[in-house]
């Protein structure tokens, strides 16, 4: 009996952490399938909604393109954003122009 009893502690210890995290759920596929039904992307909201929200408010912190076109020599320096430890860089400019020619390539400004 005295061996049996640490055992029994362990087990009634882990059924119980079992019941308060249970280690997997199940659901059933018609639940999931209606939720992820109801979750479709829907690209022109969040087009909408990353253009009106994110992409215009963060302009103001964009650098003028003339500024970084004026200055090749710093532009990695002073208005590129890397990311992690490469060597590429990212600018994020604002201004206008016009377009001039445009293939499957590039775009002409």
């Amino acid at each position: 009996m005295k061996r049996l009893l640490p055992w029994l502690i362990v087990l009634v210890l882990v059924a119980g952490l079992c019941c308060l995290f249970p280690p997997f759920r199940v659901h059933s596929l018609k639940a999931v399938r209606e939720a992820q039904a109801s979750q479709q992307f829907n690209a022109v909201d969040f087009v909408g909604h990353f253009w009106g929200e994110n992409l215009l408010p963060a302009t103001d912190q964009a650098a003028e393109v003339t500024e970084v076109v004026n200055n090749p020599a710093k532009v990695r320096e002073k208005f590129g954003r890397m990311v992690g430890i490469s060597r590429s860089y990212f600018l994020f400019v604002r201004g206008s122009a016009r377009v001039v020619s445009a293939n499957d390539d590039s775009i002409g400004l």
